[in-house]
This record gives structure tokens, sequence and C-alpha cells, in this order.
């Protein structure tokens, strides 16, 4: 990581816990790292303990930037020391510089956005187009696929969103089945009283 962040990067700050003891000259892969910084022109500037431990855990790791590490408290909220630092950055060429490479990326980003636009234009085309030809036959087809192109704006459709449109939905239904059944009931009676009549006529 440190290696793309020195190759992509001329100003750099890396900073956490790297679980190594760099105090400890002893430490053979502490003094690997401390060497492996100073083959990438990286330094790191914390000299004191950072652990309840009395180890140099917590790195900050820079390259072109002037640090001073004012102090390292134990603010007893962790069993790491929290480090106080303050940054000095470079001249104005810095920003200068990180502007020109935000502008060549933002190009860059505008090339294929267009690239992607003109693809995707060309395969909404070429599927249209391919519909059509399939289905010159389907007048049905052709106007759906017409008014596809034309309302881009899908079409609502009611749905039952919630327990309460559901049971009101049921509701209304079973309200229409009991008075379709009285009404049912209501001329089975008429019909028996006419019936009823009819056959009292006849005798």
């Amino acid at each position: 990581m440190l290696s793309i962040v020195r190759t992509n990067y001329d100003n750099s700050m890396v900073i956490g816990d790297f679980n190594l003891h760099v105090d400890n000259a002893a430490d053979s892969k502490a003094a690997e790292f401390l060497n492996m910084l100073s083959s990438m022109d990286f330094t790191q500037h914390v000299n004191g303990p950072t652990h309840n431990r009395s180890h140099t855990l917590d790195l900050v790791i820079t390259h072109g930037l002037r640090i001073d590490v004012s102090s390292v408290i134990d603010l007893a909220i962790s069993d790491h020391y929290c480090i106080f630092f303050s940054a000095l950055l470079p001249s104005s060429s810095l920003v200068t510089e990180q502007k020109t490479k935000l502008h060549v990326h933002y190009d860059i980003f505008k090339e294929h956005l267009t690239i992607f636009n003109k693809e995707i234009r060309n395969a909404r085309q070429a599927h249209f187009s391919k519909l059509i030809s399939k289905n010159h036959n389907n007048p049905r087809m052709l106007f759906s696929t017409i008014d596809s192109l034309i309302n881009l704006v899908p079409k609502s459709h009611s749905f039952i969103t919630s327990t309460s449109k559901g049971e009101e939905f049921a509701a209304f239904f079973r309200d229409k089945i009991t008075k379709i059944r009285l009404d049912l009931n209501g001329m089975c009676v008429s019909l028996c009283l006419w019936t009823l009549s009819v056959c009292l006529r006849l005798l």
C-alpha cells in the first residue's frame, strides 16, 4: 500500500496503529518496516510510547509534509494514547498540481461517460429496430412499442400497499355478497308468495 501511495502522490500522510514495536531495536519486523520507510523516503514522526505497555505502536508517517508532534497523551479512554500534531502543507504549487490532476480525471470521466451514453443509445436503437422488424405484421405490438417510446413516464397502477387497504377491499366485497344474498332471499320470498296466491286462485 505504501508503495502505491508513494508512486501516485507527491505529498502523503499515513497514520494509525501499525502494531509494531518500532521503539524496540531488537524487533526484526519493526526494524524491517523502518528500513522500508527509509528506502521509500517516508518519515516516521512519533518517538515516545503510544500504548499503556510503553511501546510505540501508533505512527504518523509522511512524505513531502512538515509534521510537528506536540504531545502524546493518555486520555484514559483506550489502551492507546492520543497523538497531537500539526501538519504544514507545501506551497501553492501543490494545490495547483492537485487541481490539474483533478481536471485530468474529470476530463477522462466525461470522455468515458460520453462513450457510455453513446453505447446505450445505440443498443436502445438496435433493440427497438429489431422489435419493429420482428412485429411488422402485428399492429397491436407496434402501437404498444410506439406508446412506450412516446410516453416515457410509466403508467401508474393501483396496488394494495397496506393491511388496512386489504381489509377495506375484503369488507367491500363481503358487503356486496351479503347484499346480493339478501336480495336473492327477498326475491325467493316474493316468488313463493306469488306462487301461493296463484295456487289459491286455481283452487
